[in-house]
This record gives C-alpha cells, structure tokens and sequence, in this order.
C-alpha cells in the first residue's frame, strides 16, 4: 500500500493518505459488474512559490496497471461530496484533501497513479508515479 506515500514534483506534493475500494458509492455502480470502485483519498499541497494559485483539475491524475501496458484511465468526475472537485485553485502554501475515484477490474490489485507537470507553453515536464495496492477482500 502506497498510504503516507509523497510525490514531490515541480507545482505541488501530493500524499496518498488513505486506499480503499467500494463495490458502489452513495448508490452509484460501475457499469461493468466486473469492475470496482477504487478510492484514492489524497492530499496535495502547492509549493510553488511563483504564482500566487495554481490551477487543479481532477484529470491531473491519471490511473494504470500491468494490463493497460502503458495506457491510463481517468478519474470519475465529482458525483459525491467526499470527492476531490473537477476543477480548483491552490494558493501558494494551501492544501487540499479528498478523494480520487478510479473504476478498475475487482481482479487486480496492485495500480500506478501517474502524474505529469505540464507547463504554461504545454513543455511536458517529469513524470511522477505512486504505486499501490488496493486491500485484498
């Protein structure tokens, strides 16, 4: 499990507190009945000291597992409170806690959650990778 884990990257640090998956949420299903909610409680912090906010959005995050080879997935848009919003700003200093909520296969376990600086002239920076493992029922 990733939890406690920081990524420290050019904008922000992002901590995974906290992995948890969930067949349904607040009465929502993933379409698939072979697939899952995974729920990935983080916090993210701005360090960037240049501009006074920096822009968020709940696809900064992206999700993937051995069987995407490489492709990823996207987070769900906010359908409950408990979720990050789909769009926020983070004063220099602030910091922000909720959920990223993925849909992944009930079979596997173990996931990346990918990130990737992207600058104001679209020049893509690092690329930063939290590994974690959703717990086994």
């Amino acid at each position: 499990m990733a939890e406690g884990q920081t990524a420290q990257t050019a904008f922000f640090d992002v901590t995974i507190n906290q992995v948890t998956a969930a067949e349904e949420i607040e009465g929502y299903v993933p379409e698939n009945s072979e697939h899952q909610f995974a729920i990935v409680n983080v916090t993210i912090k701005n360090t960037f000291e240049d501009f006074d906010s920096i822009p968020m959005f709940c696809d900064d995050f992206e999700l993937t597992w051995e069987a995407l080879e490489g492709e990823t997935t996207f987070p769900e848009y906010q359908f409950y409170d408990e979720q990050l919003p789909d769009e926020y700003s983070l004063k220099y200093g602030e910091s922000r806690t909720g959920n990223l909520v993925f849909i992944v296969p009930k079979d596997v376990y173990t996931y990346q959650m990918k990130y990737y600086e992207m600058w104001d002239d679209n020049f893509i920076g690092n690329t930063y990778y939290i590994n974690f493992s959703l717990p086994k029922e």
